[in-house]
C-alpha cells in the first residue's frame, strides 16, 4: 500500500505547479497510509489542503487530482464520484423539504441509499454502532441535565428503556450496512438533470439498513428552513403508499425483484427502527440545548464537544416532539416484537 501512496504523490508532482516540492507533498504520507490500509475516507477539506500545497488553480486540476486517487487507490475504485461527494458539480443544490414528497425525487433517494448500503468497503467490520452510541447519548445527556430534565425525559430509566428496545426490535437477520444515518433533505443534492447526491457522511457507520431507512422517514416530517424550524408536523410522515414505494425501489435497485414478504418485512422492522431515531435523536435534542453537540469519527465514536452557535432552533422542544413520538408508537409498533 505503501507503493501506492507514493504513486500517489509523484502523479500529483507531476500535475502540480513548476516548483512545488515533492518534500512539501509528501506531508500528506501519514494520511495516505492510513487510507490505503483502511476504510476512512478522506473529507473535501482534505483534497483541498493538497491542492493548495500543490498549487493547482483550477477545478480541472483538482479533477485530476481526484482521478489521479482513485487510480493509485484501487480498493476504493467501487466508490462513484458523486457518492463520495468529494467534488461536487457546482450546478447541484441541496433539495428542499417539499421535494422529499416528489414521488420521482423520493424513488432516486431510495435507489442511491440502496447503491450507497452496497459499495464494498475492505476490512470493514459490520457491527451495529446504534446502541452503543445511543447509551454514549444518554450518558453526556445525564451529565449535562437539569434534574428536570432527567424527570421530563426520564433519563434516570433510558439506560434500561435502551436494552429493551435493543432487545425488542434486532434480529439476526436483519441486514447491516453501513449508513449514512442523517438522511434529511439538507444532506441530499440535486443537479439540474435531475440526479441524486448523497452529502455529508459524519454520522455513517454500520447498522441496520432498517434504520437508516426508518431515521429517513422520519426527517420527512421537518422543515428547517421554516419560521419554526425545531417544530415537527407529524401529519407528513410518509404513508403506506409513499413507504411501500421508497422500500419496493429500494429493494428492487439492480433489476432485483422483491417479494412482498420481502417488502412487508423491511417496511415492518423500518416502523420499529423509528422508535429507535426518535430515542437518538430526542437526545441529541436534549444534549444540544445545552449548546454543546456531539462529534464523531469515522466510526461513529463520540470523539469531543464543541460549543456551537446559539440559534433559533428550540433544542429542548424538538427533543420533546421525539420522546412524545416515541411513547406514543412504542406499544403500538412493539406488539409481540421481544425476540
Amino acid at each position: 500500500m505503501l507503493v501506492e501512496t507514493s504513486d500517489f504523490l509523484v502523479a500529483i508532482h507531476n500535475t502540480a505547479r513548476y516548483g512545488v516540492s515533492l518534500v512539501e507533498l509528501s506531508k500528506f504520507q501519514k494520511d495516505l497510509a492510513t487510507i490505503a490500509t483502511s476504510e476512512v475516507l478522506p473529507d473535501k477539506e482534505w483534497f483541498h489542503k493538497i491542492k493548495e500545497v500543490a498549487q493547482i488553480k483550477d477545478r480541472k486540476g483538482l479533477q485530476t487530482l481526484l482521478k489521479e486517487y482513485r487510480n493509485c487507490f484501487t480498493h476504493l475504485a467501487n466508490y462513484p464520484r458523486k457518492t463520495m461527494a468529494i467534488i461536487r458539480d457546482e450546478s447541484e443544490e441541496r433539495i428542499s423539504a417539499a421535494d422529499l414528497r416528489n414521488s420521482d425525487i423520493s424513488e432516486s433517494i431510495a435507489a442511491n441509499l440502496r447503491e450507497f448500503h452496497f459499495l464494498e468497503i475492505p476490512s470493514s467490520i459490520k457491527k451495529v454502532k446504534l446502541w452503543k452510541i445511543m447509551r454514549e447519548l444518554l450518558h453526556t445527556a445525564q451529565c449535562k441535565c437539569t434534574k428536570e430534565d432527567v424527570k421530563e425525559f426520564s433519563l434516570d430509566t433510558l439506560k434500561e428503556e435502551i436494552k429493551m428496545l435493543e432487545n425488542a426490535i434486532s434480529h439476526d437477520s436483519q441486514e447491516v450496512r453501513r449508513c449514512h444515518n442523517d438522511l434529511q433533505y439538507g444532506n441530499i443534492a440535486m443537479d439540474k438533470d435531475g440526479t441524486i447526491t448523497l452529502l455529508n457522511y459524519e454520522c455513517s457507520t454500520h447498522n441496520p439498513v432498517a434504520y437508516d431507512i426508518a431515521n429517513h422517514f422520519c426527517e420527512m416530517v421537518a422543515n428547517y428552513h421554516s419560521e419554526t424550524p425545531h417544530v415537527l408536523d407529524y401529519s407528513k410522515y410518509p404513508d403506506l403508499e409513499e413507504r411501500w414505494r421508497f422500500v419496493r425501489v429500494y429493494l428492487g435497485h439492480k433489476e432485483y425483484f422483491p417479494t412482498n414478504a420481502e417488502l412487508e418485512r423491511l417496511l415492518n422492522d423500518v416502523e420499529k427502527y423509528t422508535l429507535a431515531s426518535h430515542l437518538l435523536w430526542c437526545l441529541r435534542g436534549i444534549i444540544s440545548n445545552y449548546l454543546e453537540v456531539i462529534d464523531f469519527d469515522q466510526e461513529g465514536y463520540q470523539r469531543k464537544t464543541f460549543i456551537v452557535e446559539v440559534t433559533d432552533f428550540d433544542y429542548m422542544e424538538y427533543a420533546r416532539q421525539r420522546f412524545q413520538q416515541y411513547r406514543l408508537r412504542k406499544r403500538e409498533l412493539l406488539v409481540n416484537s421481544v425476540h
